[in-house]
């Protein structure tokens, strides 16, 4: 048997660490440094939120894609039931995303994040040919909450070398255009890489509904949330009913609501039915009657009114107005 072979004494144990830095270099230190600007959550929580996290993108034609305008152009002032990204890869102007915002410069690399029923507009400097990316998408976190809104997300993106937005925008229009199998779970990748990117390196921008330690409060409302998510299409459920889920009293339940959501639990259950509503106009051919019912109304000219009221727009001009980008 051969005598295994003894170390010398004047050698050391070898220190792993710095024979990789000095084998990769710098490389091996960038890749142990820690993200330099990530949103102020505890962690716990928003590994929870982004686990149950959720996007779809809008399959109808003219959803997504570049569009190319060689003179002025101008975004009217909109807003949509789901939500927007759009890129703009050439050109410049002005955006206002928002009714009360200021009006501010949007440039080639820069992107804007758009949450539902927000205003918003574009008005290129005149003389000025564009060329942008546009996509519209349902995400949601919680059994139906828009962590858009939840966790703040900024509306405008400044770009930068380093912003993934532009590479994200070409794949996105390539999936969409293709339509190959999984193309779906494809845009969503990419609109999540560009949603980590941003909770990671540009936390402070972020504007969060709840403040630090609130969290938790929203972890609270899942069995409610996800009950709204399992019987949106029931004109019986009631507040006693999402009370009962978290086994606490009515007047608590609308004191957590308003913390954590910024509204009672009955106008959250509203909206969350008008979303149902908006997709199933969207996206399908049914009924206006049908809609409703299966959005939990059972009178039409409540339907109408709470519609009108979330969107501006009666449910049939809602139908017609999305047939646009």
């Amino acid at each position: 048997m051969e005598k295994e072979k003894e170390i010398p004494r004047n050698e050391t144990p070898v220190d792993t660490r710095k024979s990789w830095e000095k084998a990769v270099g710098i490389h091996f230190i960038e890749t142990l440094r820690p993200f330099p600007d990530v949103i102020d959550t505890e962690t716990d929580v928003l590994n929870s939120w982004l686990a149950s996290m959720e996007i779809r993108p809008n399959p109808r034609p003219g959803k997504c894609g570049f569009w190319y305008s060689p003179h002025s152009f101008r975004l009217r002032r909109t807003l949509t039931s789901d939500n927007r990204m759009i890129y703009l890869q050439q050109g410049r102007g002005h955006v206002q995303v928002g009714k009360d915002e200021k009006k501010q410069r949007f440039c080639a690399g820069d992107a804007l994040l758009i949450p539902p029923s927000v205003h918003h507009n574009f008005i290129a400097d005149a003389g000025t040919p564009v060329f942008f990316f546009a996509i519209h998408f349902d995400i949601r976190l919680l059994g139906g909450v828009n962590p858009l809104d939840l966790v703040g997300f900024p509306k405008y993106l400044p770009g930068s070398a380093e912003t993934p937005y532009g590479t994200a925008a070409r794949r996105m229009a390539r999936e969409f255009s293709a339509r190959a199998p999984g193309w779906e779970l494809a845009i969503a990748s990419e609109l999540q890489s560009v949603l980590l990117y941003l909770l990671r390196f540009h936390g402070s921008w972020f504007r969060p509904l709840h403040g630090r330690g609130r969290g938790r409060q929203i972890l609270k409302l899942l069995p409610a949330l996800e009950l709204i998510n399992r019987r949106l299409g029931d004109p019986a459920l009631r507040v006693a009913d999402l009370a009962a889920a978290i086994a606490v009293s009515e007047v608590y339940l609308r004191r957590l609501f308003a913390e954590v959501m910024g509204m009672s639990p009955g106008a959250f259950l509203q909206r969350r039915r008008i979303e149902r509503a908006s997709i199933l106009l969207r996206e399908s051919g049914r009924s206006l009657e049908s809609v409703a019912a299966s959005s939990g109304f059972v009178h039409m000219s409540h339907f109408f009114r709470t519609f009108k009221r979330w969107t501006q727009l009666t449910p049939a001009q809602f139908r017609l107005a999305e047939i646009g980008i």
